[in-house]
């Protein structure tokens, strides 16, 4: 499995997670595990990518980045969770744009390190 398609699916899955589909009784939870969902992103990708082998330094630099583009939907998370129901946050117009710009940046960044991570350097065993 390529290192970058696990933080790429769990990126999808905090988008997706975030639209509780119009529930009050969702809203908070589905917040939450968003929140869970982007975090666990640059995790993935290291935890990924040491068991196939890649060198530090890539996965340090992708795990930076992943991290980086992590920050707005962690903000955005942030904001509509204070509102603490559907009805309070639905007069809001700039959390939705900040969660957008997240996602986009989180998706992005983890589909664009599916190329860099199939033919990035790996750690040669020692024989």
């Amino acid at each position: 499995m390529n290192p970058a398609l696990a933080p790429l699916l769990l990126a999808v899955l905090s988008g997706v997670v975030w639209q509780n589909f119009g529930q009050d009784a969702l809203f908070i939870p589905s917040h939450i595990v968003s929140i869970a969902l982007a975090i666990s992103v640059p995790i993935a990708y290291v935890f990924v990518g040491k068991r196939r082998g890649r060198a530090f330094q890539h996965l340090q630099r992708g795990t930076i980045l992943l991290l980086i583009a992590a920050v707005p939907m962690l903000v955005a998370n942030g904001l509509y969770l204070s509102y603490k129901s559907a009805d309070g946050a639905a007069g809001d117009i700039g959390g939705i744009l900040v969660m957008l710009l997240g996602w986009a940046a989180l998706t992005g960044t983890s589909a664009s390190l599916i190329n860099s991570s199939s033919s990035g350097p790996r750690i040669k065993a020692a024989r």
